[in-house]
C-alpha cells in the first residue's frame, strides 16, 4: 500500500514565490530517509525528463542553483547521477542544511517513520540568509553558499 503527500521546498532569502505542491508516492511505513529519496528520484527523473528546471533547491550550494538557471535559460539539461544526488541530499540533512515538516511537524531522524496521513503536505525548508539581497545572480559574488552557510 502507497501514500501519497503533497510536497513542496522553499528556500527563504532565495525563493520569492512558493512552489506549487506536487504529489508523492510514499510507501507505507517511509522513513524520513525513505521520503528524502523517494523525493530527490521524482525530481531528477523529471529534469532528466524536461518536466522541471531545476532539482534539490535544498542541498545545492547557490553557485550550483544558479548553474541549473544558466543550463535552463540555454535550454541545456546538466547530467545528473541519481544515487549521487540522493547521497548530497541526506548528507545535507545530517548537517542541518534544511528541515523537512510532515503537516507542520518537524522530522528529525532519518530513521522516524513518517507515517503521513494520504494529502499530508510534506515541506523541505532551507533558512538562508536575507541580508544584502541574496539571489542567484550573486551567488559568486557571496562565496557560493551565502553567509552562514557551512561548506561542504
Amino acid at each position: 500500500m502507497s501514500i501519497e503527500v503533497l510536497v513542496t521546498t522553499y528556500v527563504t532569502g532565495l525563493d520569492r514565490e512558493r512552489e506549487e505542491p506536487w504529489p508523492l508516492r510514499l510507501p507505507a511505513g517511509a522513513r524520513l530517509r525513505d521520503l528524502i529519496r523517494a523525493k530527490v528520484m521524482c525530481e531528477v527523473a523529471d529534469y532528466t525528463a524536461g518536466r522541471r528546471r531545476m532539482v534539490g533547491k535544498e542541498y545545492l550550494t547557490l553557485d550550483e542553483l544558479a548553474a541549473f538557471q544558466r543550463a535552463a535559460g540555454r535550454g541545456a539539461a546538466r547530467r545528473l547521477e541519481t544515487e549521487e544526488e540522493v547521497r548530497r541530499a541526506l548528507k545535507a540533512f545530517e548537517e542541518g542544511d534544511y528541515i523537512v515538516t510532515v503537516d507542520g511537524r518537524e522530522v528529525h531522524d532519518l530513521e522516524a517513520v513518517v507515517a503521513p496521513a494520504p494529502g499530508a503536505r510534506v515541506q523541505f525548508l532551507r533558512l538562508l540568509p536575507v541580508a544584502g539581497g541574496l539571489s542567484l545572480r550573486n551567488a559568486g559574488e557571496q562565496g557560493g553558499r551565502g553567509a552562514g552557510e557551512r561548506g561542504r
